[in-house]
């Protein structure tokens, strides 16, 4: 099909050929093949979640057209399976524009921190692989120390803050340097030095370039309020120190704002009912946004 596309009309060029396609009947067309075959097929898509919050500032019908598109064509050609990965859940950009409808057959598979072991595991190998430029070992109270720090054990800041360990304890019997608590606690000093301001860029800009300006900028203020203790805050704290009591529709849309921000990442619930608090996920990123984000 894809063949039969850039050979059409040959004298124009396949630019020419991409431009006057109608890809609505392309896109059935090539789903509806692979379907027919009979054998079952894998569509991974990266980044749809981006896409389609980009799609919904423009043209919010565009969007809901293309997801309610998307579902008819999961639930015509079965055989024809979908992968939906990104940096920001499909959901969270759907209900943003009231269509999670075209979602309610899809499955989530949310992806999570490395557990204390595998975080571990994933040290000795970079040491083990001549990943970090000094390698090194942690005993029990540096590693504690480590993933008390971290917070949120993403194989990313795992990796980054081990690139900046400077172990200056004994070797152990492997030959490997340790790093000590007072190690550990240098190098995530050192990740939040400016010039490594890059390592955290992408959560700067999720808000400016997912959300409206005014949305974006109300949840910075809850982020700035939940950054100043670790525990985090309460809902009825976090709207007090916004100005106002916490009532009706004020209530619900700080509500959503917090779970929104606790499915994109940004923080986490512990807790229930009067006890519920909102809480940075992570405590190095909580640490860089009161450096660098705080007001």
């Amino acid at each position: 099909m894809l063949t039969q596309l850039f050979n059409q009309d040959h004298a124009k060029g396949w630019r020419s050929s991409v431009a006057n396609t109608d890809w609505r009947s392309f896109a059935e067309t090539l789903i509806r093949g692979l379907h027919d075959r009979g054998e079952r097929t894998m569509i991974l898509v990266d980044e749809l979640a981006l896409f389609v919050a980009a799609l919904l500032k423009k043209n919010p019908q565009a969007a809901r057209e293309f997801l309610y598109g998307l579902r008819a064509l999961q639930q015509s050609y079965p055989n024809v399976r979908w992968l939906f990965t990104g940096s920001i859940g499909l959901d969270t950009v759907a209900r943003r524009g009231d269509l999670a409808g075209a979602l309610v057959d899809l499955q989530s598979y949310p992806l999570g921190p490395l557990s204390r072991e595998a975080a571990r595991a994933y040290i000795d190998h970079l040491a083990a692989t001549g990943k970090v430029m000094h390698p090194f070992c942690l005993d029990d109270a540096a590693f504690a120390a480590f993933a008390e720090g971290l917070g949120w054990l993403a194989p990313y800041y795992v990796e980054q803050v081990a690139l900046l360990m400077r172990p200056t304890g004994p070797l152990n019997a492997g030959g490997l340097r340790t790093a000590s608590e007072a190690n550990v606690a240098a190098a995530f000093d050192a990740i939040l030095r400016p010039e490594y301001r890059t390592y955290f860029v992408t959560w700067e800009e999720h808000l400016s370039k997912n959300f409206k300006p005014a949305e974006a900028a109300s949840m910075r203020r809850v982020l700035d309020v939940c950054a100043r203790q670790p525990a985090g805050e309460q809902p009825d704290t976090i709207f007090a120190r916004l100005g106002g009591p916490l009532t009706g529709p004020k209530r619900k849309a700080l509500k959503d704002q917090l779970n929104t921000l606790a499915a994109d990442g940004f923080l986490e619930a512990v807790g229930e009912g009067d006890s519920e608090r909102f809480r940075f996920r992570s405590g190095l990123l909580r640490r860089y946004w009161q450096r660098y984000m705080g007001e």
